[in-house]
């Protein structure tokens, strides 16, 4: 049960950025537009795909570093 744990704990960081780039997102999408609207294209692009798709990725590859590391299995916890 505690390999349950870990891995939601791996989505709750995987979330963060996403969630902090929603939060911000009103205060530079209109400039973005008004600069360019392929910036801005491009910045929706970031945020609902590549942020989403990477960080998770990127963190559970840390995650499996680490535990090779110290000789755990990282979707399993003795």
């Amino acid at each position: 049960m505690k390999a349950q744990g870990i891995n939601a704990n791996i989505l709750l960081l995987a979330m963060l950025p996403s969630v902090s780039i929603g939060l911000v997102n009103g205060f530079y999408k209109e400039s973005i537009y008004h600069l360019d609207p392929i910036w801005f294209w491009l910045a929706d692009l970031t945020q609902f795909v590549f942020v989403p798709v990477v960080v998770p990725l990127c963190v559970e590859a840390l995650w499996r570093v680490e535990a090779q590391a110290i000789r755990v299995s990282p979707h399993r916890c003795s």
